[in-house]
Order: structure tokens, then C-alpha cells, then sequence
């Protein structure tokens, strides 16, 4: 079995609130970046100019910028199994068949009299 391994990274706001905004995902180290760079500058201004934080993508918002704590890349693994049998199993036979030869086996019977 091998696995195939790929780097994501993901933009994430979060809010005193608790909430976490998931911003952008990416395969690009450098857009996220670049992204990051524009909402740190704008989370700047907000602050200073007392003016509400706006997002537009994904999320259509506008909040105080005080409730950000941090805007962060956390990078991400992506991992895919190529040859994983089960999977391959599942896929043709689908998901009951892939335990027994006959998926009814593993459904409940109800009552018998």
C-alpha cells in the first residue's frame, strides 16, 4: 500500500467567540500568504480607524475587528491511500459486500416467532 502525501494550507480567523472562520484552502504556500498579508493590513486599519472588519469570500460578514485574536496558515497534509484493497473492494461490490459475500447477513432480522 502506498500512500500519497500532498501539502494543503488553510487561512483561518479566529473570533473571541470561539468561532473559526476557514478563510481559503490552498495548495499555493504563496497565495495563502498573500491573502494573509491583505487581511493582516485590513484587520490594521479596521482597528485603528474603529470600523468594522469585512469579509467577502467565503463568508459574506462584517464583525468588530476586536473579535479577531489571530489570523493564522495552518498548514495541512492531504494523504490518499492509491492501493488500499477495502477501498477498492467497496468501490466494486459496494459497502455491504465488502464484509460478507451477501450483505443482508449483517442486517438486522427483527423478531422471529
Amino acid at each position: 500500500m502506498t500512500n500519497k502525501k500532498e501539502n494543503e494550507y488553510g487561512l483561518l480567523v479566529f473570533k473571541t467567540n470561539g468561532d473559526v472562520l476557514d478563510v481559503l484552502i490552498d495548495d499555493s504556500y504563496d497565495k495563502v500568504h498573500g491573502v494573509w498579508k491583505e487581511l493582516l493590513n485590513r484587520w490594521k486599519i479596521c482597528l485603528e480607524e474603529r470600523k468594522p472588519f469585512e469579509l467577502l469570500h467565503p463568508y459574506v460578514t462584517a464583525f468588530d475587528p476586536g473579535m479577531i485574536t489571530e489570523i493564522r496558515i495552518m498548514p495541512r497534509v492531504k494523504s490518499t491511500q492509491a492501493d488500499n484493497p477495502y477501498d477498492k473492494d467497496m468501490r466494486k461490490k459496494g459497502f455491504a459486500n465488502t464484509f460478507l459475500e451477501n450483505g443482508n447477513s449483517i442486517l438486522d432480522q427483527g423478531y422471529k416467532f
